[in-house]
């Protein structure tokens, strides 16, 4: 495990069993396109810290990530913000009352054409659908809202597996959990007319009850595509 090389005593697949009683860290593999990183801070696991403080112990653990040619991006919340890196730039992303702020340094870190520093959620998928990173800083602003999170959350660069390949079954080199296109665009296939705007999935939910004459519950993120 990389994060075990850093210095950590790491809980990870397979080996959760045995790295259970003293850990200091956690990796969390998922679709083997994305990992949580999860770090033990000062006191006990229970208490979450702000990255912050983990980047006080370790000020080059985001450098190091990067340095792995399988890493594509490094996502952590520091304050009230959820901070992107890439080795071409960096980017500092905040949800507020609907709209998403925005504002990158260095360049962008997923390659887009330079775009406002405040957005409706609309206008960046708008913005951004046809991107290799479709609707990228809305969905790891909303990842971190998740008590459930990792620290740190890397996203694999295409054509890359975070999980050592002899640990698996089969290579499959990571199918799905990146915030790459090939791993973000969904299919969905409807017989009825839809709005002609670019969806999201979290779409596909409030468009089923409508279709089935049932009313969307207050609070669910995703509007009907329904015409």
């Amino acid at each position: 495990c990389f994060i075990e090389r850093l210095g950590y005593k790491t809980l990870y697949y397979p080996k959760q069993m045995k790295r259970w009683l003293g850990a200091t860290a956690a990796v969390m593999v998922a679709g083997n396109g994305v990992g949580h990183i999860y770090l033990k801070g000062p006191a006990k696991w229970a208490e979450r810290h702000d990255a912050g403080v983990h980047l006080e112990k370790h000020p080059t653990l985001v450098d190091d990530l990067l340095a792995n040619d399988a890493v594509d991006h490094v996502i952590y919340r520091a304050g009230d913000e959820v901070h992107v890196r890439a080795r071409r730039a960096a980017a500092a992303i905040k949800l507020d009352n609907g709209h998403v702020q925005y504002k990158t340094s260095g360049g962008d870190p997923f390659g887009y054409a330079p775009l406002p520093e405040r957005m409706s959620r609309t206008e960046i998928l708008e913005r951004t659908a046809t991107s290799d990173y479709p609707d990228a800083p809305l969905q790891v602003a909303q990842l971190f809202d998740s008590p459930r999170a990792g620290d740190f959350v890397v996203s694999a660069t295409p054509g890359f597996d975070l999980r050592a390949g002899n640990k698996e079954k089969r290579e499959y080199r990571s199918c799905h959990g990146s915030l790459h296109r090939e791993h973000m665009r969904v299919p969905f296939a409807l017989n009825v007319p839809i709005a002609d705007r670019h969806a999201r999935s979290v779409d596909a939910f409030p468009t089923i009850l409508e279709l089935l004459g049932r009313e969307t519950p207050a609070g669910i993120d995703g509007r009907s595509l329904l015409a």
